[in-house]
């Protein structure tokens, strides 16, 4: 026995939490004084160790030390003992702390008679799903506990299992204690009291008193040897705390005990952990049915699973809606919905769920519940942990991601995203509206949406590097995120984001104007741009209304960038206004991104030569006022431009040049874009090797977030494989490809891609499938006024129909193309002549 666990023993108890905490600064300073940081990751790899899973494997460094301060109501028995076993405590001297936490936890003044009876409680009818649950508690060899949220139905999954288990002579009855009483005081209840209160029942109530009130492992083991000789499983009902029943998880273990807790208690492994968590919705639906009966649900099969889903997946919830359906058959379901949905909606609940939401919150301390109100009024449905941490406050923050998770109040959705039941959800943030001043409801959202704002454009830069310069109220140095972690962080936070942006419009129409404008290139290279217009109208909106003309010149030049990748009419008209505010403002890299717009524009109707010209003044005017990061994508631009005018060495080496310039600036989504765009003017010269190269180097690229660049490559990839031979390959490409066009809503990729796609399918001797994917292009294309696509489709589709047969039609098609494509230069006019000459023949 060393020095350190003879101290221990000699010690006698401490009497209050204040004297426990003095205990473990001493021990601490014993064991040299490692830091709370340290002691954290030492109980982390103790965790780690023992499988505890993640989300409740990491103490934070507050949390540990909250374990040594004086002044708490109450401990984390099962943190501290994992503290004082990092410390080096031995097996002995780890029961010994933990006999003191079970005393410590057992407030004298909450030990009232707890209400205990024979019998299991009543079974709901119909009884629906919860199969596994039920069969996990039936099937264990020792102590259960059975964990969820409050409402999810804990209570009829245990009374469900025992009577099974009465039913098939396993066990002779059933003894209940109902807790809920208990815990709402804030006293609770004690281990002597839950003894006693089963001692009473079992009618040993001199053989308890005649061990005495402190030998509590004596007293358990007595209760339980008189479970096993009835034959007689317990089951306690509502725990709020470790202390009150280990003692029995410790010593019954040769009848089914039961505990039902809110929280997930840090039970001994010898305890079988079963977690009810909410109904799937053909459970709902069941349950619905039953009550409404089929042909109604039938009649109305919308109303209905809007009315499960209302429910939350809570049986609760659930039974008290289908009780009122089944109560009120003159109303519809969908009545009975939009009440539903009204009463939600003012945070209103039934009665029973706010009282088991509220007896769940009752075990939180102030300070969990603050943060979980604050939490609840965020406009997000998930938050990563640290996000939430910084909305609600230091003071709430690790207890989110302990307290919290293991009450069941907040959830763990993914890994490191903290969520809330929308029940749950409703109740807190109505409480808020009671319990917190609007000032604290306004600090937390600000403080979300500043750290939000500042995390998109780290993002933003991280993708597009510069991209800050092009708006002067943009944070010019924001701190440094990794390519990788920025587009997970955007693809997880962009909904959230747009939530926060709306939620402050009003109040701090900056943090709107700031989001649009760090999220515009994402969402572009995305192809979300029906967001991106319902974001950047507002913030054109907000810039007016409080005098900020720059912020609207942006946000038109935004609105224009949408409508010409979307093909709508007004984009030119859109994009010229745009262009006479930029004049306005005097931002000149304002007025490069416009005029680059309406070149494309000028590209997509067709009027390459004019395309070609606004691109070289473009050109021009970046030179002009250094801005290289524009010089390459207008090379790159202007390259695209020569090759339809038919001067393919010209654009192969205005593409090689706009690769250059963006490797030597670190931009790598444009440098895809131009190697792309070289692997067709390769293809143009008979360089299929090269083609082949360039078109994988630009899908190896953007294979992360790469977005409508990351098609394109994939389009181009296909063209090189088809040209090497490999059409299946090719296929598979564009239909890649093409499935992203759809996802991302943009036309003209879509057509493209289309057109692409006919040509493989020609090349594999599926002709039908080829005229039909080269209508559709062409369908496409027409629809949304992309002349050069356009004529594309006309042209792929007429070889087609040529190599099929049908002379009369290709050759109609061929004047068509012809038209298409009126400048003499253009390689697509050529092959339409061709064409022309063949079908007269």
């Amino acid at each position: 026995m060393d020095a350190t666990t003879r101290r221990a023993r000699a010690d006698p108890a401490p009497a209050t939490l204040d004297e426990l905490a003095t205990r473990l600064v001493e021990f601490r300073a014993r064991a040299g004084s490692p830091s709370f940081s340290e002691i954290a990751r030492r109980v982390t790899a103790l965790r780690t160790a023992r499988g505890v899973r993640a989300s409740e494997r990491s103490p934070g460094r507050i949390t540990v030390y909250d374990c040594f301060r004086a002044g708490r109501r109450r401990v984390d028995a099962a943190l501290l003992l994992d503290i004082v076993r990092a410390l080096g405590a031995d097996a002995a001297e780890t029961a010994r702390w933990r006999e003191w936490c079970v005393a410590l936890q057992r407030p004298e003044a909450g030990d009232a008679v707890v209400p205990t009876h024979r019998d299991a409680p009543a079974l709901a009818h119909p009884f629906v799903g919860r199969a596994v649950e039920a069969d996990a508690v039936m099937s264990a060899t020792g102590p259960v506990l059975v964990t969820g949220p409050p409402g999810a139905g804990k209570t009829q999954v245990a009374a469900r299992a025992l009577r099974a288990l009465r039913s098939v002579g396993r066990i002779d009855g059933i003894v209940t204690v109902d807790l809920r009483a208990s815990n709402m005081s804030t006293a609770g209840v004690g281990a002597a009291t839950l003894l006693e209160s089963v001692a009473r029942t079992l009618g040993i109530e001199r053989a308890i008193d005649a061990i005495g009130p402190a030998a509590l492992g004596e007293r358990a083991q007595c209760v339980a040897d008189a479970l096993e000789r009835a034959g007689v499983a317990l089951l306690v009902d509502d725990a709020g705390a470790l202390g009150a029943v280990l003692p029995l998880l410790e010593h019954v273990t040769s009848t089914p005990l039961v505990v039902i807790s809110r929280t997930l208690l840090p039970v001994p492994p010898s305890v079988r952990v079963v977690e009810v968590t909410t109904w799937t919705g053909d459970d709902g639906m069941a349950l619905l049915t039953d009550a409404a009966g089929a042909e109604r649900v039938a009649a109305e099969p919308g109303a209905a699973a809007d009315i499960v889903a209302l429910s939350g997946g809570l049986p609760l919830a659930m039974a008290l809606a289908a009780a009122r359906v089944g109560g009120k058959p003159d109303w519809t379901l969908a009545e009975h919905r939009d009440a539903l949905r009204a009463r939600l909606d003012a945070g209103r609940l039934d009665d029973p769920v706010s009282d088991s939401i509220a007896l769940s919150l009752r075990l939180l301390a102030d300070e969990e519940r603050r943060a979980l109100r604050l939490f609840a009024t965020l406009p997000c449905e998930d938050l990563p942990a640290d996000l939430v941490a910084i909305a609600v406050g230091p003071a709430g923050a690790e207890r989110l991601q302990a307290s919290l998770l293991s009450s069941h109040c907040v959830e763990e959705r993914m890994s490191g995203r903290l969520g809330m039941h929308a029940l749950i959800r409703a109740y807190a943030a109505a409480l808020s509206w009671d319990d917190d001043p609007q000032s604290a409801r306004d600090q937390a959202l600000d403080r979300l949406a500043d750290a939000c704002v500042d995390r998109a454009w780290s993002a933003a830069t991280a993708l597009r590097p510069g991209h800050p310069v092009n708006f002067p109220n943009a944070p010019q140095s924001p701190a440094p995120m990794a390519l990788e972690a920025a587009e997970a962080w955007l693809a997880a936070e962009t909904n959230n984001l747009v939530l926060i942006a709306e939620a402050l419009a009003e109040r701090r129409p900056e943090v709107l104007v700031g989001i649009a404008q760090a999220l515009g290139w994402y969402l572009d290279r995305q192809g979300l741009q029906p967001l991106a217009l319902r974001l950047h109208a507002r913030a054109s909106a907000l810039g007016q209304r409080i005098g900020d003309t720059t912020a609207v010149a942006i946000a038109e030049n935004a609105i224009g960038q949408a409508k010409l990748r979307l093909g709508h009419d007004d984009a030119v008209a859109q994009l010229e206004r745009a262009a006479a505010l930029a004049e306005t403002t005097g931002l000149p890299r304002l007025r490069i991104t416009v005029m680059n717009a309406l070149a494309i524009a000028a590209a997509q109707s067709g009027d390459i030569a004019t395309a070609l010209t606004r691109f070289e003044q473009t050109l021009a005017l970046s030179r002009e006022h250094g801005f290289d990061e524009f010089v390459g994508l207008t090379i790159d631009n202007i390259a695209v431009s020569l090759r339809r005018l038919g001067d393919i060495q010209g654009a192969l080496e205005r593409h090689r040049e706009a690769y250059e310039l963006a490797c030597a600036h670190g931009d790598m989504l444009r440098a895809a874009t131009a190697i792309s765009n070289l692997s067709d003017d390769q293809l143009a010269v008979g360089d299929v090797e090269g083609a082949l190269a360039s078109a994988t180097r630009a899908v190896e690229l953007t294979a992360s977030g790469g977005g409508e660049t990351h098609a394109y490559a994939v389009t181009n990839l296909g063209l090189a494989r088809a040209a090497r031979g490999d059409v299946d390959e090719a296929i598979a490409c564009h239909e890649q490809a093409l499935s992203m066009a759809r996802a991302m809503s943009d036309p003209v990729l879509e057509a493209a891609v289309l057109s692409n796609l006919g040509v493989a399918l020609r090349a594999s001797g599926r002709a039908a499938e080829a005229v039909a994917a080269l209508e559709l292009a062409l369908e496409v294309a027409t629809a949304h006024d992309i002349a050069y696509e356009r004529g594309r489709a006309v042209l792929e589709l007429a070889e087609t129909v040529h190599g099929c047969g049908d002379a009369a039609r290709a050759r109609a098609l061929a004047v068509e193309a012809v038209a298409a494509f009126p400048d003499e230069r253009s390689p697509e006019r050529s092959r339409a002549l061709g064409l022309l000459e063949r079908t007269a023949a």
